[in-house]
């Protein structure tokens, strides 16, 4: 049986994890969100939409508006700055960013992040410029000095514009003197002498901080104080702190500097959040303007992910000291790219003086002039290439004593700027992408086999005879196939091993959310050797369901469609390429003051009450659908646990008519000693439909669901489905308007909230007007249970594009359900229907109420011919004129709706 499924691209990204993160815990501008809107629509656009001037009316968004002042054009293929945003807001930023991610106007919403300076202080000057002789500095000089068109911005707290030893080599703008016009027509008036985006003006002048002074280095055989690696390129400085320090326009720092013309772009700065759109600012400057961003890569001493240097497309900088040893407190890892000297780097200072500093900020810099002088060289070579020379020409310092703790985590080595200029015959094999997929259901869990595939990139000379030899870290993965033969490599052409993927088993024991890190030793026959990483997050805790017309994530703690709020983690609940969905789950409720749940709670974030005792996992093979899937939690987080175990379910058909909805099955056991009386247990849904402050939320009672839509033309409709036979209580959520008569979610979701939208009955959300952001809750109840006894409740969640799509995929929902025994001899019915014999040829109906009316279906659920014969109390059922085959039945019994399932076998 053909089924669609969803395969992902896991990239060696630092996205895949800092997608994951979330970057509200890290340093971030206070009141402003960024963002990029698709290319089918424009600030207007956005801006006109429902659901954010929904949220302009309400106070929430201060304002809108174009993150970049540039005045270049767009390519096609390239990264338009024009569609980033800036958003200044107020109140729950994380919240607010969430519903706007959701709204499908954005492609990212998230913090404007603030980084901060890679700067160690060190007084002890040991020695006076050591690292110029260590990288070999004055050896390349006697090949280039460098050239003063070679600009390097210096994206930092500003210089000293009156330091004897560093005006000699600012870069100044000629087409734009000191006359209060702006003579180059790029939207900044007197950009002379670089710029101060912090403040801006144009006077790019330290003031706060003097970071950006010791970082800019020195003019070059001037008779005067230090040098500069650099020589005779030039450095443009663009200041990006405001008046108290902050690096409030870091990445527009580089917009800058990559628009006026710098080939290098220094970035003595980073923090641990990464994002999108810091990715795509690199891409920016590396792609559309052929510009190599060289980061710090961070201060902290430890292994851990740092950002811009860990961003794809950047060279990563670590700092080493004057014996090549890697400095206390150099950030290491498997994305640092170089080494360079960071320990005691003398330059200048306040006053017209030097001193000596360290860290990844001084060490970034040095890199940065080399870059400077082989893109002078070597002028044909584009920014990535550039960089891949100074890494293929690098000193290896791995193999020093101290450094064999971090053996392949200082990058290439140290840099060299002599072999730099005069090493021309290395090529330079770099992973790109990569991909991983399992049996199906990509959750690469115990026992699935992985196969990993990669597309090589060689940037330098030929690359002749390129094998790969895959190895991994864990003791819970094991290798079945682990090497590629990708041939000769030329330069800047590309290849890939998806013919023949890595394959990797992955073994019993393995923890849950198990980070496993594959290296790729790539070899030439010429004996050039280098490694490259990826990471794999194994034996997840929440598994993708993808078999069919609906896309959804169920994790193992009762949540559907992401593994929590803004875990980043899971789909959503996706139909024709939209995610309808802003969060999920099911909640169960013993009394107002005991609700257990996973979802949104009273004071923001979540309520974390249940917890995982079997995570989801997939049952192979499949028995009762197309996807089966089983595991189990209970309330044990909760601070008033009710207590309850809870064993959840979900299955999912590829077969028309049923193709259209995911079931979500539990059995909630006492898990206490105690009777509990009067529980109800149901799946709260936000759901954001297209624009969601156009929604509506509505009841089908004969059906037993709550269904949301959008009243826009075309609208989608999403829908939540009781299938077991207790009572049903649907509760519609007014979002917006104070909750309008209802449940009021503005202040959070508390537990007395929770019991109200659980147990009694709101059949309408969003009725004034064309509509407004709702959430839903579908539940059963009240209902008892002694200790140790089980209630079994089941959920259908659907989507459609009208309400009679979606009441048809209910009723074939309720038909699946009913009859969802093993093998064909055996039926399940609601009383007080039965039929019998079956299977058999003709059989009865007996209905001591009397049938009123029925409806055949097949499996696929079309409609047939019902052939009965009706008497006093019974019916009996004609199907000598049917095929083969299992059939539905639907009755409608005075004013019940009951359904059946019977075969038919004809010998």
């Amino acid at each position: 049986m053909l089924k669609r499924l969803f395969f992902f691209f896991l990239f060696v990204s630092s996205l895949c994890s800092s997608a994951q993160s979330d970057l509200f815990s890290f340093p971030h501008r206070s009141g402003w969100l960024v963002a990029r809107i698709p290319s089918h629509l424009n600030l207007e656009n956005v801006m006109a939409a429902p659901d954010v001037a929904a949220f302009i009316a309400s106070g929430k968004i201060i304002s809108i508006n174009p993150r970049f002042k540039t005045g270049v054009s767009y390519k096609p293929g390239k990264t338009d700055l024009s569609r980033m945003l800036a958003i200044r807001v107020t109140g729950d930023e994380k919240w607010l960013a969430d519903k706007l991610t959701k709204t499908n106007l954005f492609l990212y919403v998230e913090p404007w992040m603030l980084p901060q300076l890679c700067y160690s202080p060190n007084d002890s000057s040991l020695a006076l410029q050591y690292h110029i002789a260590k990288i070999k500095a004055p050896e390349g000089w006697d090949i280039h000095k460098g050239d003063s068109a070679t600009v390097i911005g210096i994206t930092d707290t500003g210089i000293d514009l009156y330091h004897p030893d560093i005006q000699p080599n600012i870069f100044y703008n000629y087409w734009d003197p000191i006359d209060n016009t702006d003579n180059d027509n790029d939207g900044y008036i007197d950009n002379f002498h670089g710029w101060d985006l912090g403040e801006n003006d144009a006077y790019p002048q330290c003031n706060a901080n003097w970071h950006g002074l010791h970082v800019s280095g020195a003019a070059t055989d001037n008779n005067l104080g230090v040098a500069g690696v650099g020589f005779n390129c030039r450095f443009m400085p663009v200041k990006i702190s405001d008046a108290g320090g902050a690096l409030t326009m870091a990445y527009d720092g580089i917009v800058y500097s990559a628009d006026h013309g710098c080939k290098i772009i220094n970035c003595s700065w980073g923090g641990f959040g990464g994002g999108l759109f810091g990715q795509d600012i690199v891409n920016y400057a590396v792609f559309d303007k052929n510009a190599l961003v060289v980061a710090s890569a961070g201060n902290n001493g430890d292994d851990q992910l740092f950002y811009p240097a860990s961003y794809r497309n950047v060279i990563s900088v670590a700092a080493s000291d004057q014996n090549d040893v890697k400095k206390a407190n150099s950030t290491y890892g498997i994305r640092i790219d170089l080494a360079a000297p960071g320990e005691d780097i003398f330059s200048t200072w306040v006053n017209a003086g030097y001193t000596a500093s360290g860290g990844t900020s001084s060490a970034g810099p040095v890199v940065a002039g080399a870059a400077g002088i082989v893109k002078s060289f070597f002028p044909a070579l584009n920014a990535l290439q550039v960089g891949e020379q100074l890494k293929a020409t690098a000193d290896v310092i791995d193999t020093i004593q101290q450094n064999l703790p971090f053996n392949g985590k200082l990058g290439r080595g140290r840099v060299n700027l002599f072999r730099a200029l005069t090493e021309t015959n290395h090529p330079s094999v770099v992973l790109v992408a990569d991909q991983a997929t399992d049996n199906g259901d990509m959750a690469f869990t115990v026992g699935d086999t992985l196969d990993i595939s990669g597309v090589f990139v060689n940037y330098l000379s030929l690359a002749p005879g390129v094998t790969v030899q895959c190895s991994s870290n864990s003791p819970f993965v094991q290798m079945l196939d682990s090497t590629a033969s990708l041939g000769d490599i030329n330069t800047l052409d590309s290849a890939n091993n998806t013919a023949n993927p890595f394959r990797a088993v992955i073994l019993s024991g393995a923890p849950v959310n198990h980070k496993v890190e594959f290296t790729l030793r790539i070899n030439t026959s010429s004996g050039y050797q280098w490694l490259e990483y990826i990471s794999l997050m194994v034996n997840v805790d929440y598994l993708n369901i993808a078999v069919n017309m609906v896309s959804t994530s169920i994790t193992s703690r009762g949540n559907i469609g992401f593994n929590s709020v803004s875990s980043g983690q899971g789909l959503g609940f996706v139909y024709n390429a939209q995610n309808l969905l802003f969060e999920a789950g099911l909640m169960i409720a013993s009394s107002p003051a005991s609700v257990s749940d996973r979802v949104r709670g009273a004071a923001g974030g979540v309520d974390a009450d249940l917890l995982s005792v079997v995570n989801i996992h997939p049952l192979i093979p499949s028995v009762v659908s197309d996807f089966d899937c089983e595991g189990v939690f209970n309330d044990s987080g909760a601070v008033n646990p009710i207590p309850v175990k809870v064993i959840q379910r979900a299955f999912a058909w590829d077969t028309p008519g049923n193709d259209k909805y995911v079931r979500f099955d539990y059995e909630i056991v006492n898990n206490g000693n105690a009777p509990l009386n009067g529980l109800y247990a149901g799946i709260f849904a936000d759901w954001d439909i297209m624009n969601a402050s156009l929604n509506k939320a509505d009841t089908d009672l004969q059906n037993r669901l709550g269904y949301c839509f959008s009243s826009q033309a075309q609208g989608l409709y999403a829908a939540i489905q009781l299938l077991s036979p207790q009572p049903v209580n649907i509760y519609g959520i007014d979002l917006l308007s104070g909750g309008a008569g209802g449940v009021n979610l503005a202040d959070g979701y508390d537990a007395q909230e929770k019991y109200t939208s659980l147990s009694t009955q709101r059949v309408q959300a969003g009725t004034g007007g064309s509509g407004n952001d709702v959430a839903q809750v579908v539940s059963a109840g009240p209902f008892n249970l002694n200790p140790a006894d089980t209630m079994k409740l089941a959920f259908a969640v659907h989507a459609g594009e009208s309400l009679s799509q979606i009441q048809s995929s209910a009723q074939n929902a309720l038909f699946q359900y009913n009859g969802s025994p093993v093998g064909a001899a055996r039926a399940q019915f609601f009383s007080p229907v039965n039929l019998y014999p079956n299977p058999a040829g003709d059989f009865t109906i007996l209905s001591h109420q009397g049938v009123v009316s029925a409806e055949l279906f097949n499996s696929s659920g079309t409609r047939v011919k019902l052939m009965m014969e009706s008497h006093q109390g019974f019916s009996k059922i004609l199907t000598s004129h049917l095929p083969d085959g299992i059939y539905f039945i639907r009755f409608l019994d005075k004013g019940s709706v009951l359904n059946g399932k019977f075969a038919v076998i004809h010998h």
